[in-house]
Parts: structure tokens; C-alpha cells; sequence
């Protein structure tokens, strides 16, 4: 889905997108004439004619065959939330021709940016003995080269190389009567904080037919299942994510208790 929404990014003047955390399968927050109200600012979202709510993170980037921005009077048709601007998206149809059939995909692999440089346990226990000799109080640690590194709760928290695929399959052909369009698709992306609390996944399929009757009848049928299986962490929070807590707690807790 971000890749949807970051699509929408200079494709009119005024089209603002902001991604909202590093969550695996987080959503970006979408302005298309800026916050207009403290409760919803978000576009409404139209999908082959019919208006989406809750997201369009049910669709695949490869079912797309346009998008458009409505951000003037043309959008009210859908309502007063079309205040905050329209997205129109037109799912794809088969092009008269042979059958044609479709595969792309791809493999990556996440990793952190970077790193927030924090003090070794060493450094820690010394900085902890000057704080207590200013304070008047006697030193906590008597030799604290002894502590040695200590623990890199970041390295601890992150996940090196959390791997990322997509994988898309269309089959379509049209005739001068009649037209359909089917697709499958599979995404995968586990978090880099976590492979276990933190991964999403989304099995997509689509079916799109139209059949000409007559000379002035056309019937036709846009049939998509999505099936969605997200975990996610504590995100954007000081102290209660996982990130947060990686910077606050000290370096000479060990990893791992263990008995004396």
C-alpha cells in the first residue's frame, strides 16, 4: 500500500505524502489540500466507481491501471468528505489481442539506516562515578573498564537482513464482445525489529470481465478477495516501543540473566 500512496507524490501540485511509521505494511498519510479538520483529513478513496473506506491496502500495485486526483468542485459528486480530495483508481482489463500473461517480482532485504551512538557500559559506569563523586556521594563502580562493552540493546532489538518479496501473476485478453483480466498476488515483509511480533502479509486475487450484448448493453463484473495477516509492535511511542526502549535502558544490564 505505500507503494500506492507514494505514487500519488507530484502527481498534481498539492499532494502531500507522509509515511506514518516503518511498521511492516504501515499505511502513508495522504493531504491532498492540506489538514482541513482535527479528525479526518484523508482523502476519499474510489475504486472502479465504488467508494473504499478503511484503505486501499487491499489492492495490488500490479492490478492498477490509472490513478487520478480530483481536488476541485469535480469530486463532489462523492460526498462532503470529497472536501478533502478524491483518488480515483482504475483497476486493469484485458486488451484485445492473445492471452497475455504477466509475472513480476521481487526479493530485498531491510536493515536499520543507522544507529544511534550511545555510551558502552564502560563509558556508562564512569559517567555514573562522576555524577555520584559531584553529588557528594561515594563512586558505584571501582574499576569500571571492567565492564567491558556491556549490551548493544540496539543490535539486540533489530533483525539483520528482514527479508521482503512480492510476487504478481496476470492472465488477460480481450475480444471485441468480451474481456477479463485475473491476477494473483503474494506480498511478505517481516519488520526489522522483530520476524515474530512484527510482519505482514497479503494474498491477493482479481476478476475483472466485461461482455458486450448487443449493440448497447454491456454487462460486466470486478470480483477481488484480499486476505490480510499483519503483527505489528509498539510504534511512534517515547518509552513504550521497542525502539524507545532500545536508547533508555543501560548497557550493563546483560542480555540474559544467568545464575550465580
Amino acid at each position: 500500500v505505500t507503494r500506492i500512496e507514494h505514487s500519488l507524490q507530484g502527481r498534481t501540485s498539492g499532494v502531500r505524502v507522509t509515511t506514518n511509521s516503518g511498521q511492516p505494511g504501515a499505511g502513508a498519510m495522504v493531504r491532498i489540500r492540506g489538514t482541513a479538520s482535527i479528525n479526518n483529513s484523508d482523502p476519499v478513496y474510489v475504486v472502479d466507481g465504488v467508494v473504499i473506506e478503511g484503505g486501499i491496502d487491499f489492492l495490488s500495485q500490479g492490478d492498477i491501471e490509472s490513478i487520478e486526483v480530483l481536488k476541485d468542485a469535480s469530486g463532489a459528486i462523492y460526498g462532503a468528505k470529497s472536501a478533502n480530495g478524491v483518488v480515483l483508481i482504475t483497476t486493469k482489463r484485458g486488451e484485445i489481442g492473445k492471452a497475455k500473461v504477466n509475472y513480476n517480482a521481487y526479493y530485498g532485504t531491510q536493515n536499520p539506516w543507522r544507529k544511534l551512538s550511545l555510551l558502552n557500559a564502560t563509558e556508562y559506569g564512569t559517567l555514573l562515578n562522576e555524577a555520584s563523586a559531584a553529588a557528594g556521594e561515594p563512586i558505584l563502580f571501582e574499576d569500571p573498564a571492567s565492564l567491558g562493552e556491556g549490551t548493544d540493546w540496539q543490535d539486540a532489538v533489530f533483525q539483520e537482513n528482514a527479508p521482503i518479496q512480492n510476487h504478481e501473476l496476470s492472465i488477460s485478453s480481450a475480444t471485441d464482445r468480451s474481456s477479463y483480466y485475473a491476477s494473483f498476488s503474494y506480498f511478505d515483509q517481516e519488520g526489522i525489529v522483530s520476524d515474530v511480533n512484527s510482519r505482514y502479509k497479503r494474498f491477493s486475487a482479481r476478476l475483472n470481465t466485461t461482455q458486450k450484448i448487443g449493440d448497447r448493453i454491456h454487462v460486466g463484473s470486478n470480483i477481488g478477495y484480499t486476505r490480510i495477516n499483519g503483527r505489528g509492535v509498539s510504534e511512534n511511542s517515547e518509552f513504550g516501543s521497542p525502539l524507545g526502549r532500545a536508547i533508555n535502558i543501560d548497557p550493563i544490564t546483560p542480555l540474559y540473566e544467568t545464575d550465580p
